[in-house]
């Protein structure tokens, strides 16, 4: 927040503590930089779908740096932590607020770091990964950690709900996912194509994520099988990993036509979704992914599992997308059939989402945070 000290302007500085420059953050740190000086501090090199991250942050005025790290291998489990005398480098940069953007140990142990010797008040933002959430060291760990913010930030109410079932004591604010900035997912310039864009005039269902069991990308194919469309069906998936194989096996036995797209430039996801008719997400498991806020932006109707974790007041079941239980493909099924022959529900389900995603941008989460962030810096300035 803009103030005055002795006649000269100066502006709080938040700096955000997270793994690697995710592009799909980059609106809200964007929107954020309208009243604080933004600093943004990762550990992981981008992946190569992000190799652009460092650009394009720095195009929108937010302010990057690298931390040292170095690697170990602890039960059998790859952990990146930060070198001594973190905590004298991230306090010489100044910060008013520290946030932590996610629950790996790196980001966690650089907050701890950074509070060393500093009163400076520690929110913590997002959620940790559904793997660490299942098993029961995550929970001790989590607790541990989240007890020592001011606040949290988290995704939909699932993750409330299973931070409160964890023993977390700080307030806990729903900010929901937050869509992107319009121009980035849709730059000027760039004009939608007509839908309906598969092969030989198939409907193109996407399916985005990794190739994991968790995302459940087999699910996908296997709704499609059961509503005995793939003749009319061409499907898209985005995303790596080790069911690669298996997923091109699957649809291979089913004769279904299938296009795999490994690694999508982040700025270019754009051409995906406005090529693509119907976004499926067949998840068992998941903390409200943003590529069905993305989906929604530029107007495609979206399925979703019930396991999503996204809240029913923003996706509302037969008004701007479609909910079924991943244990129950045949619902899958039929929804996909209806959208597949309906195309006037298509239309009228993602005019809908749009409007949804639109209304539901950066700037309104920012003022959420904003918000909060002025409330606890007191106690920091006290300090």
């Amino acid at each position: 927040m803009d103030g005055a000290v002795n006649g000269h302007n100066w502006r709080r500085r938040v700096l955000f503590v997270t793994n690697m420059l995710a592009p799909y953050r980059l609106p809200l740190f964007s929107a954020l930089a309208r009243w604080y000086d933004v600093v943004v501090l990762y550990h992981d090199a981008p992946p190569p779908a992000f190799e652009r991250a460092e650009e394009l942050y720095a195009r929108h005025g937010v302010t990057t740096a690298r931390m040292a790290t170095t690697e170990l291998a602890i039960l059998g489990r790859r952990l990146v932590v930060p070198r001594p005398g973190l905590g004298r480098a991230l306090n010489a940069k100044r910060p008013d607020i520290l946030v932590l953007c996610n629950a790996s140990p790196t980001a966690v142990m650089s907050g701890v770091a950074a509070r060393r010797g500093t009163r400076k008040p520690l929110l913590f933002g997002w959620s940790g990964s559904c793997e660490d959430q299942a098993v029961s060291w995550g929970r001790l760990y989590y607790k541990r950690h989240y007890n020592t913010c001011e606040a949290i930030f988290c995704y939909g109410e699932r993750t409330v709900k299973w931070l409160r079932e964890i023993g977390v004591n700080p307030p806990v604010v729903n900010i929901g996912n937050n869509t992107l900035h319009e121009e980035i997912v849709w730059p000027k310039g760039k004009r939608a194509p007509e839908q309906g864009s598969g092969s030989n005039g198939r409907v193109r269902v996407l399916v985005v994520g990794r190739l994991v069991e968790r995302k459940n990308p087999l699910g996908a194919i296997d709704i499609i099988r059961r509503a005995n469309i793939k003749e009319s069906v061409e499907l898209c998936l985005v995303g790596s990993g080790p069911l690669k194989e298996e997923v091109s096996r699957a649809a291979y036995r089913a004769g279904m036509r299938i296009v795999l797209k490994e690694h999508v430039p982040w700025d270019e996801m754009y051409e995906v979704y406005n090529h693509a008719d119907i976004l499926l997400h067949p998840s068992r498991q998941d903390w409200w992914p943003q590529c069905v806020n993305e989906a929604m932006l530029v107007g495609l109707p979206v399925i979703v599992t019930e396991q999503s974790g996204i809240d029913c007041w923003f996706l509302r079941n037969g008004v701007n997308g479609f909910r079924y239980d991943a244990d129950d493909p045949e619902q899958g099924a039929r929804l996909l059939r209806m959208m597949i022959e309906r195309p006037e529900v298509r239309k009228r389900v993602g005019d809908e989402a749009r409007r949804t995603a639109t209304s539901f941008g950066a700037e309104r989460v920012a003022a959420v945070m904003r918000h909060w962030f002025e409330g606890i810096a007191g106690k920091g300035e006290r300090g």
